[in-house]
């Protein structure tokens, strides 16, 4: 970036970058952010401040583009607060809306605390999972409409429910039982959004209100909220005290989920998927079996899902025996049958038996052979796996042996 550029007057540099951003599209402008720190952060400016949507549109043609915008979000709505462009009007009006409440009962008027608590107030309610529905009607686009419709319930005045939203995202607690106690908040149904929005500001003594308001309004209902997507988000963050808190409240309720053991496989699929041992070790704990060595429904998950850091955590706590045989199974059958070799790795070097068989003489070799898992046998094989076949058991057309002896006539 020549220095001169660099001089020009305040005013005229926002200029110039506006016309380049506006030239060159958002996704070749923000390889630029690297010039310089002040040329950075006017790029940056310029394009949640400034630009139209043809503009911000255009640089979404791939998933990476796409997340430049989604994690700013958060910026993009602030300014349109300021000014509005071609934003959905109606959505804006209703962040305004909600914004005005917690100010306006809290009597800020320093204007760096109310930017505050429009920056908290935003990231609350667009802390969906999927925040591609929020872009679509930002600008009113029926882009995404499978779930363009779900934000339907913004496009209309602010009831008390949506004032709940607004004061848990700015985390006010002293405010949130007065609106539990208004008539518009009985609905159990209003009391889900807030929930997942306390989970995910990590904000664990909101969760508490919140169930305990909830609890206090409702001490003999037999219908209760459904807070899994809470759950969800408080195992996607790591938020293990509001997990525990969560999960203990669910089983309390019982019926928030229509079959306990799948909800609890489902949270712990997905502790293992976010790689989270806090979260897996949270669900375990709190399921009400037994202590102790891992289960074989967890080992089955953590042993398939490749996770080796999770599976090292729980050889070095002495939960996972990598040579433990369950029912027609063991951990490196597990990662066999799924081909991940780099598990395989990590059993074996843990200690891992290569030749240990189950009852009925299954094997990682036989397994391998069988599925034709050329990249589990060859490791198998250079680890110095037994290719002795007389004890496997028998299957179709003796398709493992079959596959082995070819492998090992090449």
């Amino acid at each position: 970036m020549p220095q001169d550029l660099l001089d020009l007057p305040p005013e005229v540099f926002q200029r110039v970058v506006h016309e380049l951003v506006s030239d060159v599209g958002v996704v070749e402008a923000w390889k630029l952010r690297g010039v310089c720190r002040t040329f950075a952060a006017e790029i940056h400016h310029d394009i949640f401040a400034h630009q139209p949507k043809e503009i911000l549109l255009a640089s979404m043609d791939t998933s990476e583009h796409m997340k430049i915008f989604q994690n700013n979000l958060t910026v993009y709505l602030r300014n349109r607060l300021n000014k509005r462009l071609d934003a959905n009007g109606m959505l804006v009006s209703k962040i305004q809306e909600l914004w005005d409440y917690p100010t306006e009962t809290l009597h800020i008027q320093d204007f760096q605390k109310r930017q505050e608590c429009a920056a908290r107030l935003i990231e609350g309610i667009v802390s969906d999972p999927d925040p591609l529905y929020w872009m679509a009607f930002i600008w009113d686009e029926q882009l995404w409409p499978h779930r363009h419709n779900h934000a339907d319930a913004y496009m209309v005045p602010a009831t008390a429910a949506d004032k709940l939203i607004a004061v848990v995202a700015v985390g006010e607690h002293d405010l949130i039982p007065g609106l539990f106690e208004l008539p518009e908040n009985g609905d159990y149904t209003m009391f889900s959004r807030p929930l997942v929005i306390a989970t995910g500001n990590r904000d664990t003594e909101m969760v508490r209100t919140l169930i305990s308001c909830y609890k206090k309004l409702h001490p003999k209902n037999n219908t209760h909220p459904d807070i899994v997507d809470a759950i969800d988000s408080a195992i996607q963050i790591g938020n293990v005290d509001a997990l525990e808190l969560l999960i203990q409240t669910c089983r309390s309720w019982g019926h928030c989920y229509y079959s306990e053991k799948r909800a609890y496989r489902g949270w712990m699929q997905c502790s293992i998927i976010h790689d989270s041992v806090a979260s897996l070790d949270t669900v375990i704990e709190n399921r009400g079996g037994r202590k102790g060595m891992l289960t074989q429904e967890v080992v089955k998950l953590i042993c398939r899902s490749g996770k080796d850091t999770m599976i090292n955590h729980y050889i070095e706590k002495g939960l996972l025996d990598v040579n433990k045989v369950y029912s027609h199974t063991s951990p490196l059958i597990i990662a066999t049958h799924a081909g991940n070799v780099r598990t395989m790795a990590t059993l074996i070097s843990a200690g891992a038996d290569v030749d240990k068989a189950t009852s009925d003489g299954t094997t990682p070799l036989f397994i391998a052979s069988k599925k034709h898992r050329k990249g589990a046998m060859n490791y198998l094989l250079d680890n110095g796996a037994n290719t002795d076949t007389d004890n496997w058991p028998e299957c179709p057309k003796d398709a493992a042996r079959n596959f082995l002896r070819q492998k090992l006539s090449l």
